[in-house]
């Protein structure tokens, strides 16, 4: 059974992006600011001095599957620009650091930084990882550094401090339906900016797709310790409740640093008090779609738990995961038992020809693994694109303040996003940002895991119209 309905409607103007001939005459690295300001560019600036910037990414922590590629994709466009020329005739200095996806090593990492005689000079932070971000995107503030992170919580969305009082649908672990009073507020973040489908919005995007797709009950499965995971499924919840039909099911805890076994035994008595609980009550519908609200690795691990399901109690179930799951190396690590899974991106995946901007990407990418003695295959997913298009982002924005006759600091480079409106970003993406909001768009694709691992795009890319009282979460 699938259903129709005007939850999601298909969106290609959002996805306006370069033509090919624009990418052929500006070159790879090639910038012409005076079509990005909303109230009209000037021509080429002059730049002087030098540009500091600090990068953050978990290298050897529990995202390490997600962040080095993300961070790779910053990095990696960061250095190609640099010696193309840097931002029109300013270089730039660059310093890497592991987050561990630690908040205690990144504020050392941080404060490591903040103690040296150039400090004054930094003007952006990029920082992969939610709870990280939260971290420092306050004292960052204080400073008027920009911080540009690759975390899309919601509440990195509002420039201002916002609260709201929300009603959230849930069914306990003893199947008692009910609805809890949440409160979700943001402290606002006026120097944070995010290039992507903020968490929440994707979610709700993915679970109006299993709603279409005839899903009687939809389970949550994500992590307790980060945000990362938690703070979408209240937005999904409510989202789905307000569609009907589709029964919202119980929530399942699965740590990032869960393994195998572990994911495996809770996975398997989620199921099995799934079914205890039909025997109870015969029109009780079990869960047949789960949201999974983690990263790559613990999708793995609960895509072999899912398969050992099936073999024994004869259950089917179908996954769509948030930002962040579901990418190219997927199938490395889970093989068949993750073929059908369904992931939710807001950028196009490693080598989609509907990207524009995809060949001078693979270029980088090529060039940099040689730079660095890698696996010319290495990071080749779609979070290596995200990466690169929030580096690409910062580099428009900052050569936009300098054509403005501005120098790059927090302030004029935050101001230059803030003028972005529907703005192509290489043709991966288009970006809108306010001085009152900071959620950039709310389209995304849903890609399927295929056969050998390869991603398939479902269907064209699919927007929600971003309310006012989803702002901050």
């Amino acid at each position: 059974m699938t259903r129709r309905g005007p939850a999601l409607v298909l969106s290609l103007a959002a996805l306006a992006a370069f033509s090919v001939a624009d990418v052929a005459c500006k070159g790879v690295l090639g910038i012409d600011t005076g079509r990005y300001l909303a109230d009209g560019g000037a021509g080429a600036g002059a730049c002087d001095g030098t540009i500091r910037l600090r990068i953050l990414y978990d290298m050897t922590g529990p995202t390490r599957d997600v962040g080095n590629d993300t961070g790779k994709g910053i990095y990696d466009l960061l250095r190609a620009t640099n010696d193309a020329g840097g931002i029109r005739g300013c270089p730039l200095e660059l310093d890497v650091a592991d987050t561990k996806y630690d908040v205690p090593a990144t504020l050392a990492a941080y404060d490591a930084w903040r103690g040296r005689s150039d400090w004054a000079g930094v003007s952006a932070i990029f920082v992969q990882g939610t709870p990280m971000t939260q971290a420092i995107a306050p004292r960052a503030a204080g400073e008027q550094r920009l911080v540009v992170t690759s975390s899309y919580s919601g509440e990195f969305g509002s420039p201002v401090p916002v609260t709201h009082d929300v009603s959230v649908p849930s069914l306990s672990r003893t199947f008692v339906e009910g609805a809890v009073p949440v409160i979700k507020q943001s402290p606002g973040h006026p120097f944070a900016f995010f290039q992507a489908t903020d968490y929440s919005t994707s979610a709700r995007i993915a679970i109006s797709h299993a709603w279409r797709q005839g899903a009687k009950r939809v389970g949550f499965f994500y992590c307790s310790t980060s945000a990362f995971c938690a703070d979408p499924v209240d937005g999904a919840k409510v989202f789905l409740k307000g569609l009907g039909g589709t029964k919202i099911g119980r929530d399942l805890t699965i740590e990032l640093a869960d393994d195998d076994a572990a994911v495996a035994a809770k996975v398997l008595s989620f199921f099995q008090q799934e079914q205890a609980h039909k025997v109870t009550d015969p029109a009780y519908d079990v869960v047949d779609w789960v949201w999974f609200g983690n990263t790559r690795a613990s999708l793995a691990s609960a895509g072999k738990a899912l398969r050992a399901v099936e073999q024994q109690l004869g259950l089917h179930v179908s996954v769509i995961t948030n930002t962040y799951g579901l990418d190219e190396s997927l199938y490395a690590a889970c093989g068949d038992a993750c073929v059908g899974f369904l992931g939710v991106q807001a950028f196009p995946a490693w080598g989609d020809p509907s990207a524009a901007g995809m060949p001078a990407l693979q270029a980088v990418h090529a060039r940099y693994r040689r730079v660095d003695g890698e696996d010319p295959s290495a990071h080749r997913t779609v979070d290596y694109v995200a990466g690169y298009v929030t580096a690409a982002a910062w580099r428009l924005a900052a050569t936009a303040a300098v054509d403005a006759g501005q120098p790059v600091t927090g302030q004029t480079v935050k101001d230059a996003f803030e003028r972005f409106r529907n703005q192509a970003i290489e043709g991966f993406t288009s970006l809108t940002y306010t001085p009152t909001d900071h959620r950039p768009q709310g389209t995304a694709r849903v890609y399927r895991m295929g056969a050998a691992g390869a991603l398939e795009a479902v269907g064209q890319p699919l927007s929600v119209q971003l309310s006012a009282d989803w702002l901050g979460w």
